[in-house]
């Protein structure tokens, strides 16, 4: 199970990381019509999320969507800003999780240092608030400025969906590890979670779909894969 959370993991930021810290996301997308002050201060928003400035940024992109809750550039920004004001530190992340050997058994530490320490609240919160705005983009309802199958939003969406389904269940049982998790879901009390998380994966599965390419198509195999297991919990 673990070894899918850190698959996840790492899958999860590779778009928000090339977009806002190499080339940017953004540059091909620009709104016919949207007026020079919004334009503007997306700029601002841009330019401080690449310097690091991440609540700077988020505050911009809150400002924007109060004027223009649609805005396509706005929400994803308003993700990304999200994500890094909880303390995500993106590079440690990766490269941590590049560096675990595949039979490592050190592997629940890791797991345990990086979410642990990150704060598990912050992280529901967060990752709750991106997939509401991802969401508005993926499903359409936002200013079509990007695209709702745009590749980067849905493999994003499909990652934080899963991610926060598993760390909201942590955070309701008051517990640090998928150990403790796993032990407590398989009580046929609490079934019905098990169930919830799964419905969220396959939620999140239907945004992989949308990816497509090698990488979307990986993540389904593992989504197909890690609902098999959570069914599992219900029958060992």
């Amino acid at each position: 199970m673990k070894k899918y959370v850190l698959l996840i993991f790492i899958f999860s930021f590779i778009p928000f990381t090339q977009g806002c810290e190499g080339e940017n996301v953004f540059s091909g997308f620009h709104k016919a019509g949207t007026d020079t002050a919004t334009q503007s201060r997306l700029a601002d928003a841009r330019r401080a999320l690449r310097d690091g400035k991440y609540k700077e940024a988020l505050k911009i992109y809150e400002e924007i969507l109060k004027r223009d809750p649609n805005n396509s550039e706005a929400l994803y920004g308003k993700a990304a800003a999200e994500l890094r004001s909880a303390g995500l530190d993106l590079r440690h992340i990766f490269s941590t999780l590049l560096d675990i050997d595949e039979d490592d058994d050190g592997d629940i530490d890791i797991i345990d240092e990086l979410f642990g320490g990150l704060g598990l609240k912050n992280i529901a919160s967060a990752t709750d608030s991106a997939v509401k705005d991802l969401k508005k983009i993926a499903d359409g309802k936002a200013d079509g400025t990007i695209p709702p199958d745009n590749y980067d939003v849905n493999m994003n969406l499909a990652v934080l969906i899963t991610l926060n389904a598993f760390v909201e269940m942590m955070v309701e049982y008051d517990v640090n590890d998928m150990d403790e998790l796993e032990d407590i879901l398989k009580n046929p009390l609490n079934h019905e979670d098990i169930d919830e998380i799964i419905g969220k994966i396959k939620d999140a599965k239907k945004y992989a779909e949308v990816s497509g390419g090698q990488m979307g198509d990986d993540m389904v195999e593992t989504f197909e894969e890690l609902i098999e297991d959570l069914k599992k919990w219900k029958n060992p």
